[in-house]
């Protein structure tokens, strides 16, 4: 995994060779979706859905991303 900062961010499909890495790690999958689950968990028992639009003013909390990466650790788990 490599997390990139742009200085100057144009979207999606803007090159990587632009961008600086910030961070650069590696995992197994399982590991890393648990971890973006105990994150996104603890952002969402600290905040609650209102708290984090309040926090986060342009955007809402990914509920259904938080759901669906609960669903594939389940499904993992059980593989």
């Amino acid at each position: 995994m490599e997390i990139l900062w742009f200085t100057d961010w144009k979207g999606l499909g803007q090159s990587d060779e632009k961008g600086k890495t910030i961070l650069k790690f590696e995992s197994s999958l399982l590991l890393f979706v648990r971890r973006m689950i105990i994150c996104l968990s603890d952002v969402l028992n600290e905040y609650g859905l209102e708290g984090y639009k309040e926090k986060w003013v342009e955007h809402e909390f990914p509920l259904k991303v938080y759901n669906e990466l609960r669903s594939a650790l389940l499904t993992l788990k059980n593989k």
